[in-house]
């Protein structure tokens, strides 16, 4: 069982290596938005999976392309949440934002800019999934958390061997509000 264990993991590790050499084909939304994300990567302070997200997001959206120096600052690293308040912003691109600000800082930093409870509440409800996503742009917000997390960004059945999975898959129907799980043996 543990020389088992230890062929799989090999593997795992071999797969691991393969997928990361691949490169991956980015969607981005026009022509602009590609062109905006190849020429900002090399101004920011490191090309890693944060920055490259947040040039990504920030690109999504002709708004948020003509005033990314109002967002970002390039020399400093630091995002601008006061950016929210301006009056440029649009409810399209004060998601991308907050997609942006989400995927780069790992939170919700435009709710400290709040002084109130309850608007400091209303603020951390924009940064949820359904608020977000609830838009034409839910396909390049995919896009972004995919440059983002690329590690999870793909399914590896050794990995899901290795950690116990049967080859099961669980779906659901959700009908009236109450979510019902199937089960389907996996043809393999």
């Amino acid at each position: 069982m543990v020389e088992k264990n230890r062929i799989i993991i090999r593997r795992f590790k071999h797969e691991q290596y393969s997928v990361r050499s691949k490169k991956r084909k980015i969607s981005f939304i026009s022509e602009a938005h590609e062109k905006f994300y190849y020429e900002k990567i090399p101004k920011v302070r490191e090309a890693d999976v944060y920055h490259k997200a947040l040039c990504y997001c920030l690109g999504i959206n002709e708004d948020t392309r003509r005033n990314v120096d109002r967002i970002y600052n390039f020399k400093t690293g630091c995002v601008k949440p006061e950016c929210l308040h301006e009056g440029w912003q649009t409810s399209g691109s004060a998601k991308v934002v907050r997609t942006a600000f989400n995927l780069y800082c790992n939170g919700t930093p435009s709710v400290d800019d709040e002084q109130d409870t309850e608007e400091q509440v209303d603020e951390c409800r924009r940064y949820s999934v359904e608020d977000l996503f609830c838009c034409c742009y839910a396909p390049y917000f995919w896009q972004a958390i995919q440059i983002r997390y690329p590690e999870y960004a793909t399914y590896n059945k050794n990995l899901y061997a290795m950690f116990g999975g049967n080859g099961k898959l669980v779906s659901g129907v959700c009908h009236r509000g109450r979510f019902f799980r199937t089960v389907k043996q996996r043809n393999t």
